[in-house]
């Protein structure tokens, strides 16, 4: 159902919404997302301490934070936001560039609302995917948060949970991932992890080439090859 046309059954108030902001802003006012509360954002999830104490009403932060911080917690990457020392000292989980820290605040969202079976519905209206694919849009931290979080979507493609649990959205209306309607331009993109898999397979096979005299060479490059595929399988953890 999603990574397709269908879009989930029904809206659940747990949804989380991702896109640019103000595209956003229009599906709840006037578009498919007016029955969510404007809470449905990654933004809702309060995890650095200057957000938290930005917020006086604790009605605002959402139920599942503790959840969400306990995910960073635990992740091999993101929970490097917990530790990072200033210049100034120890500021808890703010870096000294805060960019850095909701741009995998942002990615972390993406990986603990599959993982645990949140619905995410990713708003494509007005993104520009040529600036995605080649990172030039580097220069709005908005549309670089997004473009990085859809950078992220496409590195964890094939991952199930992923598949399952994210839907996009264009013109309000449930589409099909950017990269099947416009595979031209996201052709464009190579992924470090899928680069390094592709040269390890080719090196492999390379030095083990089958022949009359060695029939198990045969056997394992087509061994190379399986693990390969199983990498790319799994959910990207570094990107």
């Amino acid at each position: 159902m999603p990574f397709s046309y269908d879009g989930f059954p029904t809206l659940d108030e747990t949804d989380l919404i991702y896109g640019l902001w103000k595209e956003r802003y229009k599906y709840w006012n006037t578009g498919p997302f007016r029955s969510l509360k404007g809470q449905n954002t990654i933004d809702s999830y309060h995890i650095t301490d200057n957000e938290i104490a930005s917020v006086s009403d604790p009605e605002k932060i959402s139920y599942k934070n503790d959840e969400f911080i306990q995910y960073i917690s635990n992740h091999e990457k993101y929970s490097s936001i917990q530790s990072v020392r200033s210049v100034n000292g120890y500021i808890g989980w703010v870096y000294a560039e805060p960019e850095i820290v909701l741009g995998r605040k942002c990615k972390a969202g993406l990986g603990w609302a599959s993982e645990n079976d949140i619905h995410v519905n990713f708003v494509l209206d007005k993104i520009d995917m040529n600036e995605v694919v080649d990172k030039t849009s580097e220069s709005s931290m908005a549309k670089s948060f997004t473009s990085r979080e859809l950078r992220y979507l496409y590195r964890n493609r094939n991952n199930e949970k992923i598949r399952n649990n994210v839907q996009f959205w264009n013109e309000g209306k449930p589409v099909k991932p950017p990269w099947e309607t416009d595979p031209e331009t996201w052709s464009k993109y190579k992924p470090k992890s899928e680069m390094a898999s592709a040269q390890a397979t080719t090196k492999a096979a390379l030095e083990i080439q089958p022949t009359a005299t060695n029939p198990a060479a045969a056997t394992a490059t087509a061994t190379a090859e399986e693990v390969t595929t199983i990498e790319e399988l799994g959910l990207e953890i570094l990107g």
